[in-house]
């Protein structure tokens, strides 16, 4: 897990530096006091923003982008700030129509609010009228989750295979219909994120202790427990997973694609729809619906435990567990397990 995450890390820094080697100096000061408090991957949002800004600027200004002073920043005034978000709704650059909604808007402008609060805190500026701009206010969406009943049809949609009916299909699962079965009932059961769970090394099972070893946002470790019968799934799956290919210290990782490396989101995500499609077609469900579907349960059968599923999700802050909250208001309380579903039909396949 660690040595994929570091992987992941060094292609964003290398995505930062290529960034930074276009734009002003300033900007790579700007990243490099944020190395020791934000992650990578949103220093790279935060710095991939600022240049979408910066050539709108250089174009407006009739400069170049790596000409831009410290000066000229300062002197953007609220209406530029103003008619840059209008123009963010929607844009054409290399013949490619662009367009950006509430949620994006609201991103780009606080990468904007940071960066130009770097600047007044170094005594680079002494003015700054992006303060003046208001965040875009955004409508809570409503969630998207699957209940119990849902979780077992969509799991035996993944178990059967059979979507299309296709040859190519069956041929396909009798592959890897394991590893993809295998993969949902530790995102349903679990609640771990899609990026969490590809991430995952063999060594990362703890079946000792029934947990798993992930790294969470900030890169912070954590242990995320699951049921006795998700223990003895994820036994049965190592068995299978060394038919594919040997553990060596180059290929550590638990899920694995055709090609034998390391499994991606991507592909993940795709499997999600694609079952979910075909066993929840009224419901628009996606891959972070696994982890809504885990948290509406684990509340459910918990009396409301809002501390404890802020533990198990790994939030930092209560307040983003307290969105789950807001929707089981209204849901009666339970004892049945999380989620349930028969592993009696699986073995090392």
């Amino acid at each position: 897990m660690k040595d994929y995450r570091q992987q992941i890390d060094n292609e964003y820094k290398d995505k930062i530096k290529k960034l930074c080697n276009g734009l002003p100096d300033v900007v790579k000061r700007f990243d490099r006091s944020m190395q020791l408090s934000t992650e990578v991957k949103t220093r790279f949002a935060y710095i991939n923003d600022i240049k979408i800004f910066m050539e709108y600027l250089a174009d407006v200004s009739n400069v170049s982008i790596k000409d831009i002073t410290v000066e000229q920043l300062e002197n953007c005034s609220k209406d530029l700030f103003e008619d840059y978000f209008d123009y963010l709704m929607k844009y054409e650059k290399n013949g490619q129509v662009y367009t950006n909604g509430k949620k994006t808007l609201k991103r780009k402008l606080s990468s904007l609010k940071r960066f130009y609060s770097y600047l007044l805190k170094s005594d680079l500026i002494s003015v700054c009228n992006i303060e003046k701009i208001d965040v875009p206010k955004i409508e809570r969406k409503e969630l998207v989750y699957m209940d119990s009943d849902e979780v077992n049809t969509f799991l035996d949609k993944v178990e059967t295979g059979i979507v299309t009916g296709s040859l190519m299909e069956e041929k396909y699962h009798d592959i890897l219909g394991f590893r993809n079965y295998v993969i949902m009932v530790l995102l349903l059961t679990t609640g771990i994120r899609v990026s969490e769970c590809v991430g995952l090394d063999v060594d990362d099972i703890d079946f000792k202790n029934s947990c798993i070893k992930v790294i969470r946002k900030g890169n912070k470790e954590d242990s995320v427990f699951f049921p006795d019968s998700v223990g003895e799934l994820l036994d049965d799956y190592l068995d299978y997973r060394y038919t594919l290919s040997p553990m060596d210290k180059d290929n550590k990782a638990l899920f694995l694609s055709t090609r034998n490396t390391r499994l991606g989101v991507r592909s993940v995500e795709m499997l999600v729809k694609k079952y979910a499609k075909a066993s929840v077609p009224l419901k628009n469900i996606h891959c972070h619906s696994t982890r809504s579907s885990f948290a509406m349960e684990f509340l459910k059968n918990s009396n409301g435990d809002i501390e404890g599923l802020q533990s198990a999700l790994g939030h930092n802050n209560i307040a983003t567990t307290q969105f789950y909250a807001r929707s089981t208001q209204d849901m009666k309380k339970s004892k049945k397990e999380m989620v349930t579903f028969d592993n009696s039909k699986k073995g090392s396949e």
